[in-house]
């Protein structure tokens, strides 16, 4: 297993929960996730003088910051940006079955960042929300083509289970997506 963060805080956090838990297979890659290798800058968020770490976002791309506006101010912090390729030769996981993505918009990119991702066709959770998107120019509809273009069926957690979609559903942020082959 594979968890990448790219604060350096966060990362500390991660491994050593990793270590208390005993969970010797976990991985915590100190890396952000995007459509190209290189440098980025992550923007955090700041309430009360303190990071809100939940709402940080790769300013790579992004046209504004979206519902960020809401914060009196952030902080940058430099990163390192890897591919979701990239991160998986680096790493040596030559398989993937599960991805989680969460970054607050930018789940276009780092699925652009992948051709080893559709050739195992994966299972996807992904939350998405268009007021995320919207700081990248995209939106739902973006997220829900792409992947059911590539052959990917909806799922929603709806009435205690999990119900097939169409698109993007009021209410929900959290989806799945499934291979249907």
């Amino acid at each position: 297993m594979v968890a990448v963060e790219p604060i350096p805080n966060l990362v500390r956090r991660l491994r050593l929960g990793a270590r208390m838990l005993g969970a010797r297979s976990m991985t915590v890659a100190q890396v952000a996730l995007g459509a190209q290798s290189g440098s980025g800058e992550l923007s955090v968020p700041r309430r009360w003088n303190l990071p809100v770490h939940g709402r940080s976002y790769l300013t790579d791309g992004a046209l504004h910051p979206g519902p960020n506006v809401e914060f009196a101010s952030a902080t940058t912090i430099p990163v390192r940006v890897h591919t979701l390729d990239g991160l998986c030769d680096e790493l040596g996981v030559n398989r993937l079955d599960f991805l989680k993505i969460d970054v607050e918009g930018a789940e276009l990119a780092i699925l652009a960042g992948t051709e080893m991702g559709w050739r195992h066709r994966p299972k996807i959770m992904l939350e998405i929300e268009d007021r995320h998107l919207s700081r990248y120019g995209r939106g739902a509809a973006d997220v829900f083509n792409l992947l059911c273009g590539r052959g990917y069926a909806v799922y929603g957690w709806l009435g205690q289970k999990w119900r097939s979609l169409a698109g993007p559903h009021s209410g929900l942020r959290n989806y799945l997506f499934a291979p249907t082959s």
